[in-house]
Order: C-alpha cells, then sequence, then structure tokens
C-alpha cells in the first residue's frame, strides 16, 4: 500500500508567488524521493492535484495554441486543455523519476509590471552540484496565484517552445492533429520508463 505521504492542502493556497513555487517544489522533492516505490503512474497520480492548482493550464493552452483557439470550438477547447494537462503531467512523472539529494534554491522574486506579472527565480542543486535555473512565470487570476511559464537555463520560456511545436502541427492538420498529438505523446512518455 502506497501512503508516503499526504499534501497538505488544508493549509490553504499560497498567497505569493514565491510561497506558491516553494510549495510546488516541495511537493515535488517529496515525489521524487518516493518515485521508485511509486512508479511513473503513482507519480502521475501524486503530482496530478498539485499541477492543476499550481498551474493554470487553461491559460497556459490557450496561450500555447495561439490563433488557433478562436477557431477551436468548446468541445475542442476542452479536449485540448485536458490533452495539455496529461502531457504536462507525463513530462514532469518521467523528469522527477529519482532522488539522489537534489534540493531546490530561491533566488529572487521580480515584479514584471508591464504584463502584470511576477517572475521567481529558484535553482535545482543536483547531487553533484551542478546547477539547473529554474524560473516560474506567476500571474494573479481570479484573486489567487498562479503559474503559467517555466524559463530554464535563463532561456526561453517553455510556453513559447510549445507554440512554436504547436503552430506548426495546427497549421498541417488543425486542433484535431494537436490533440492527437499530445495524447500520444503522453502515452509514450508513460510507456517509456517500462514501469
Amino acid at each position: 500500500m502506497l501512503c508516503f505521504f499526504t499534501p497538505n492542502w488544508a493549509l490553504g493556497r499560497p498567497n505569493s508567488a514565491k510561497d506558491l513555487v516553494s510549495r510546488f517544489q516541495s511537493e515535488l522533492i517529496v515525489v521524487m524521493k518516493h518515485a521508485k516505490e511509486l512508479g511513473v503512474e503513482g507519480r502521475y497520480k501524486k503530482l496530478a492535484p498539485l499541477l492543476s492548482d499550481t498551474f493554470h493550464i487553461p491559460l497556459m493552452t490557450r496561450i500555447a495554441v495561439g490563433k488557433f483557439w478562436k477557431t477551436a470550438t468548446k468541445k475542442q477547447r476542452n479536449r485540448l486543455i485536458h490533452a495539455f494537462q496529461k502531457m504536462s503531467l507525463s513530462t514532469l512523472a518521467t523528469l522527477f523519476s529519482s532522488y539522489s539529494g537534489e534540493v531546490f534554491k530561491f533566488v529572487a522574486e521580480t515584479s514584471e509590471n508591464q504584463s502584470n506579472t511576477w517572475v521567481v527565480s529558484t535553482k535545482l542543486i543536483k547531487s553533484d552540484g551542478d546547477e539547473v535555473d529554474i524560473a516560474y512565470v506567476a500571474t494573479r487570476f481570479q484573486k489567487k496565484w498562479w503559474l503559467i511559464d517555466v524559463i530554464l537555463d535563463n532561456g526561453i520560456s517553455e510556453l513559447k517552445v510549445r507554440l512554436s511545436e504547436y503552430d506548426n502541427i495546427l497549421k498541417e492538420g488543425g486542433t484535431e492533429a494537436l490533440i492527437s498529438t499530445l495524447e500520444q505523446k503522453a502515452a509514450q512518455l508513460m510507456t517509456s520508463e517500462g514501469n
């Protein structure tokens, strides 16, 4: 029976971008520590509520789909959101598949006044001392803080990469092609580990 931990959602939602990132990273470390026992499906299930309560998946999907969002039907939009969420969860569940002493370190929290967003900069420090810069873009929506993008190694945002990638798929095959691609990639990720 896998009862390693219970996320403490009872404390209420974090009231700052920094606290939201801290909660996400703390829970991620817990999942990493139990990664092997949980397996990829267990990690997926443990991370699902955390992802939904941290990242604004509908808004991220809309941004990633770009201009094609306007032409999609309501049903297609819902399916896109669901497929995007599955892809995101599958990616997390396979990326964070072990633990060997990694720690997250807060670096800075800065305001992007023009776009009404905050950037929370952190580092993932590996056991060998290597560091990965991870910045999270946060915004307030309906009085709650949400993360809407991730920037690795001070580079291009994950959403911009998705926007470019999805744009090609949408131009060639439309909304249905993107939904199918996202679902297939999620399934491939979940079976790639062999758990």
